[in-house]
């Protein structure tokens, strides 16, 4: 028997926040592209494949919350 979600268990599509979150696959890539990283080089840093990021950048995957923020994170640390 399949148990039920509690309430308190989040959901996939939103992270437990509640909002669900959609990310613009192009932006990804816009914002990789502007800070001069490969998308070669930001599979390495994520530990992601460059076949599963670009996947994600062609909107062929749904982007998860992690890896947009990761996607952020890295793009202003090369900024500075």
């Amino acid at each position: 028997m399949i148990e039920p979600r509690t309430l308190s268990d989040p959901c996939p599509p939103c992270d437990g926040t509640g909002v669900r979150i959609r990310i613009n696959p192009s932006w990804l890539r816009y914002r990789r592209k502007g800070a001069g990283i490969t998308l070669k080089a930001m599979g390495i840093m994520l530990g992601m494949s460059k076949s599963y990021l670009s996947a994600i950048e062609c909107g062929r995957r749904t982007c998860p919350a992690n890896v947009a923020a990761a996607y952020d994170e890295l793009v202003q640390q090369s900024r500075t």
